[in-house]
Protein backbone atom coordinates (compact mmCIF):
# COMPACT_ATOMS: atom_id res chain seq x y z
CA UNK A 1 0.00 0.00 0.00
CA UNK A 2 2.65 2.45 1.13
CA UNK A 3 4.74 1.94 -2.30
CA UNK A 4 1.94 2.02 -4.76
CA UNK A 5 0.62 5.47 -3.09
CA UNK A 6 3.76 7.14 -3.17
CA UNK A 7 4.92 6.39 -6.80
CA UNK A 8 1.07 6.73 -7.84
CA UNK A 9 0.60 10.14 -5.77
CA UNK A 10 4.02 11.16 -5.10
CA UNK A 11 6.39 10.57 -7.87
CA UNK A 12 7.74 7.79 -6.05
CA UNK A 13 10.83 6.48 -8.28
CA UNK A 14 9.43 2.82 -9.16
CA UNK A 15 13.23 1.51 -9.33
CA UNK A 16 13.79 2.56 -6.00
CA UNK A 17 11.64 0.54 -4.22
CA UNK A 18 13.54 -1.95 -1.97
CA UNK A 19 12.92 -5.17 -2.85
CA UNK A 20 10.95 -6.98 0.59
CA UNK A 21 11.07 -11.01 0.87
CA UNK A 22 7.82 -12.46 0.60
CA UNK A 23 6.62 -9.58 -1.60
CA UNK A 24 6.73 -10.30 -5.07
CA UNK A 25 5.77 -7.01 -6.79
CA UNK A 26 7.61 -5.64 -9.99
CA UNK A 27 7.59 -2.08 -9.49
CA UNK A 28 9.54 -1.04 -12.03
CA UNK A 29 7.55 -1.82 -15.36
CA UNK A 30 9.09 -2.07 -18.55
CA UNK A 31 8.70 -2.33 -22.38
CA UNK A 32 9.20 -4.75 -24.88
CA UNK A 33 12.69 -3.69 -25.81
CA UNK A 34 13.55 -3.87 -22.02
CA UNK A 35 13.74 -0.15 -21.07
CA UNK A 36 12.32 1.24 -18.23
CA UNK A 37 8.54 2.23 -18.67
CA UNK A 38 7.74 5.13 -15.92
CA UNK A 39 4.58 5.41 -17.08
CA UNK A 40 3.14 1.89 -17.18
CA UNK A 41 4.50 1.84 -13.58
CA UNK A 42 2.40 4.94 -12.56
CA UNK A 43 -0.46 3.52 -14.09
CA UNK A 44 -0.12 0.21 -12.78
CA UNK A 45 0.25 1.84 -9.27
CA UNK A 46 -2.54 3.47 -9.48
CA UNK A 47 -4.51 0.72 -10.41
CA UNK A 48 -3.28 -0.76 -7.30
CA UNK A 49 -3.70 2.09 -4.57
CA UNK A 50 -7.06 3.30 -6.49
CA UNK A 51 -10.76 2.61 -6.20
CA UNK A 52 -10.45 -1.03 -7.94
CA UNK A 53 -7.44 -2.02 -5.58
CA UNK A 54 -6.81 -0.59 -1.98
CA UNK A 55 -9.28 2.07 -2.00
CA UNK A 56 -6.65 4.59 -1.13
CA UNK A 57 -7.79 8.13 -1.42
CA UNK A 58 -5.16 10.02 -3.14
CA UNK A 59 -5.48 12.95 -0.59
CA UNK A 60 -4.80 11.52 2.69
CA UNK A 61 -3.63 13.42 5.61
CA UNK A 62 -2.02 10.45 7.03
CA UNK A 63 -0.91 8.34 3.61
CA UNK A 64 -0.02 4.41 4.54
CA UNK A 65 2.89 3.77 6.09
CA UNK A 66 5.79 1.11 5.89
CA UNK A 67 5.52 0.56 9.75
CA UNK A 68 2.77 1.81 12.08
CA UNK A 69 0.06 0.35 14.20
CA UNK A 70 -2.03 -1.37 11.45
CA UNK A 71 1.43 -3.34 10.11
CA UNK A 72 1.78 -4.61 13.32
CA UNK A 73 -1.79 -5.62 13.39
CA UNK A 74 -2.29 -2.90 16.25
CA UNK A 75 -5.16 -1.07 14.44
CA UNK A 76 -7.67 -0.74 12.26
CA UNK A 77 -9.77 1.75 9.94
CA UNK A 78 -13.61 1.04 9.89
CA UNK A 79 -16.67 2.82 9.51
CA UNK A 80 -19.29 2.04 12.17
CA UNK A 81 -22.64 3.40 11.84
CA UNK A 82 -26.47 2.57 13.46
CA UNK A 83 -29.48 3.32 14.06
CA UNK A 84 -31.38 3.94 16.92
CA UNK A 85 -29.84 2.67 20.33
CA UNK A 86 -26.48 0.71 20.40
CA UNK A 87 -26.40 -2.27 22.30
CA UNK A 88 -23.02 -3.61 23.28
CA UNK A 89 -21.56 -6.08 26.05
CA UNK A 90 -19.12 -5.69 28.16
CA UNK A 91 -16.42 -8.48 28.40
CA UNK A 92 -18.51 -9.28 31.96
CA UNK A 93 -21.81 -9.59 30.22
CA UNK A 94 -23.02 -6.45 31.59
CA UNK A 95 -25.33 -4.35 28.19
CA UNK A 96 -24.25 -1.13 27.79
CA UNK A 97 -26.37 1.07 25.63
CA UNK A 98 -24.93 3.47 23.19
CA UNK A 99 -27.87 5.84 23.16
CA UNK A 100 -25.83 9.61 21.83
CA UNK A 101 -25.52 11.28 18.41
CA UNK A 102 -24.16 10.89 15.88
CA UNK A 103 -24.60 7.28 14.98
CA UNK A 104 -21.03 6.82 13.60
CA UNK A 105 -18.29 5.22 15.19
CA UNK A 106 -16.29 8.73 13.52
CA UNK A 107 -17.98 10.96 16.22
CA UNK A 108 -19.63 9.48 19.39
CA UNK A 109 -17.58 10.26 21.98
CA UNK A 110 -19.50 7.93 24.16
CA UNK A 111 -18.93 4.47 21.96
CA UNK A 112 -15.05 5.71 22.06
CA UNK A 113 -15.23 5.83 26.33
CA UNK A 114 -16.80 2.62 25.97
CA UNK A 115 -14.53 0.89 23.37
CA UNK A 116 -11.74 1.90 25.47
CA UNK A 117 -12.76 1.70 28.54
CA UNK A 118 -13.51 -2.47 28.59
CA UNK A 119 -12.22 -3.22 25.23
CA UNK A 120 -8.26 -0.93 25.25
CA UNK A 121 -9.20 0.51 21.66
CA UNK A 122 -9.16 3.89 21.19
CA UNK A 123 -9.98 6.17 18.27
CA UNK A 124 -7.93 8.59 16.65
CA UNK A 125 -9.80 11.74 17.22
CA UNK A 126 -8.70 14.02 14.97
CA UNK A 127 -8.12 13.85 10.93
CA UNK A 128 -8.84 10.02 10.47
CA UNK A 129 -12.00 8.91 10.60
CA UNK A 130 -11.80 5.18 10.47
CA UNK A 131 -9.03 4.66 12.62
CA UNK A 132 -9.11 2.66 16.03
CA UNK A 133 -5.87 1.19 17.50
CA UNK A 134 -4.62 -0.09 20.81
CA UNK A 135 -3.41 3.32 21.81
CA UNK A 136 -5.28 5.94 19.65
CA UNK A 137 -2.43 6.84 16.99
Amino acid sequence: MHYSWRIANKGLDPATVPAKTGIDICWLHRNSNGTRDKAASVAAAKRMSGPSGYGISPKLKYPPALNSNHTRGEAIDMDITWTGTLNIATPSGKIVSITTTPRTGAGNVQLWNFAGKHYDVHKLRVGDPPHWSDDGH
